[in-house]
């Protein structure tokens, strides 16, 4: 629903920001949808890819860890079936939160560290399946500190979900040991 009324809009200032650096010029539009896509989407929606990395860094239970391997490879093109609804995230209030909560904090990083030139302004269209890294050095032009960006707001995301995979491990073996009773 979002994305019909926000797409246009950011395809735009992606669209400005381009013809701008063609031009010359300085790009205009930190905010713009290879920013979307680099930045708050990646590794997929609500940075998803970040709870298989929490999962493998944290993790101890073996189901949880089976989902994570399955979701390792689809994670690095923007694809998080696996564990969005594997794990499950959806409808799942302990892990719905890291879901919303880690790419604000990404986006925060993401604009702040781009408002201090740490990383250059996204100019270049690239495709959504494009993994991370690759894709923040394309958008970029070309410009490495958009690929160490990305890793440093994949890092971010990791944070904000290891609490969650702690806390909902902690659920699972208490529904577990209650069954078993």
């Amino acid at each position: 629903m979002v994305g019909s009324v926000l797409t246009p809009i950011m395809t735009a200032m992606l669209i400005e920001n381009e013809t701008a650096v063609k031009a010359g010029m300085a790009a205009p539009h930190i905010l713009n949808g290879s920013f979307m896509s680099c930045f708050i989407t990646f590794v997929g929606t609500g940075i998803a890819g970040a709870i298989t990395i929490a999962i493998f860094l944290v993790g101890k239970r073996e189901d949880n860890r089976s989902i994570a391997k399955l979701s390792a490879f689809p994670n690095c093109f923007n694809i998080n079936e696996t564990v969005v609804f594997g794990l499950p995230v959806v409808l799942n209030p302990v892990m719905c939160i890291g879901f919303i909560v880690a790419p604000i904090v990404s986006y925060t990083l993401a604009y702040v560290l781009t408002a201090i030139g740490f990383c250059p302004v996204m100019y270049v269209n690239v495709p959504w399946t494009t993994p991370p890294v690759i894709a923040g050095f394309l958008a970029s032009g070309g410009n490495i500190m958009g690929g160490v960006t990305q890793l440093i707001c994949l890092a971010a995301a990791v944070l904000v979900y290891i609490p969650c995979i702690k806390l909902y491990e902690k659920q699972q073996n208490a529904q577990d040991a209650a069954s078993n009773q």
